[in-house]
């Protein structure tokens, strides 16, 4: 009884389509037909698509640089484990630590 306590957990994780939180840092693009993250330290093709509670963000967006859809932000987030029928990988945001202009040194 023990054994299916503790695997149940593992079990429902596993089978998850997204991965363990974690925290990510890097880019945000919002805009027409764009709902795009690029992840400091990744190949800047390399995009994923953001779900989740984005309110503040883009609030901030539209106060600050409604011409200029891209901020620099930090979240926690769970990373899909793969993306859905030829689409890219998504990562859905929990939780929102920082966001401020992009700067050219954001992911030195």
């Amino acid at each position: 009884m023990v054994l299916v306590v503790l695997c149940a957990p593992l079990i429902r994780c596993a089978d998850s389509p997204f991965g363990p939180e974690s925290t990510f840092r890097g880019h945000y693009a919002y805009g027409f037909e764009q709902n795009d993250f690029y992840r400091c330290g990744a190949d800047f093709s390399q995009r994923w698509w953001v779900t989740g509670d984005l309110s503040a963000v883009h609030a901030f967006i539209a106060a600050q640089h409604p011409a200029q859809p891209r901020v620099y932000v930090r979240w926690m987030g769970r990373l899909s484990r793969e993306g859905a029928e030829g689409l890219e990988r998504q990562i859905r945001v929990t939780e929102i630590l920082e966001v401020r202009e992009s700067q050219a040194s954001d992911c030195d």
